[in-house]
């Protein structure tokens, strides 16, 4: 499924993608209500005693996008750069600069004297269920397209996003999510939708293991 847009504009063409590598074909759809509830159930990363993360959603184990973006969590946080926190069973990834406090509601903004747009992280509940919603400014947006283009794996990727958005707390499902939508849309996404101002990404959860739906637009 492919969202429609309505101006037959080139960006808006290649705005969206559906079908990232072997994920689901089918779409996401949940009330607000069932979206809340879902996330509260759904579990796909924890802390193991070592303090590293260890991914036990579904297909663990298995060629998961998910998954391959544990060992990029991992040397992000052994390099000292982002830390995990677990709070209600759910695992998050806080940069390690950061002093806000873990909150999937709060929103945290940074923009660098030469780097227009913004680094942010929010989550809203939405008709088609709870949209996680990331904003990479120009910065982040080229180093992110210059990964990609440079033949980056997953794992990179999903450093980058976690180490580069603000401490508020993101679900490293959410991060890993985030990344492979960047993998599977790769660098022309990126450019195409960068218009010196870095872009925003969307995309619907909680069943994040099942993304068919996400927009890419510049900010």
């Amino acid at each position: 499924m492919v969202r429609k847009n309505h101006s037959p504009t080139r960006r808006n063409v290649i705005r969206s993608v559906a079908g990232i590598g072997s994920l689901s074909a089918f779409p996401l759809v949940a009330s607000a209500t069932g979206a809340a509830d879902s996330r509260e159930r759904t579990k796909y990363y924890e802390i193991d005693d070592d303090g590293d993360l260890v991914y036990i959603g579904p297909d663990h184990g298995g060629d998961n996008y998910l998954s391959k973006a544990v060992s990029g969590f991992n040397k992000a946080k052994g390099d000292g750069e982002i830390r995990f926190e677990e709070e209600d069973g759910r695992v998050t990834i806080v940069p390690v600069d950061s002093t806000e406090s873990v909150s999937s509601f709060s929103s945290v903004t940074t923009t660098a004297a030469d780097c227009s747009g913004r680094d942010d992280y929010q989550t809203r509940l939405h008709w088609q269920g709870l949209r996680h919603i990331f904003w990479f400014d120009d910065c982040t947006t080229t180093e992110i397209r210059n990964k990609l283009v440079g033949g980056a794996v997953l794992s990179e990727v999903a450093a980058v996003v976690a180490n580069f958005v603000p401490g508020i707390g993101q679900g490293a499902a959410a991060v890993a999510a985030c990344a492979g939508i960047l993998m599977g849309g790769g660098a022309t996404l990126l450019t195409a939708n960068n218009e010196g101002r870095g872009v925003k990404l969307w995309f619907h959860g909680p069943n994040l293991a099942d993304i068919d739906i996400y927009e890419i637009r510049t900010q």
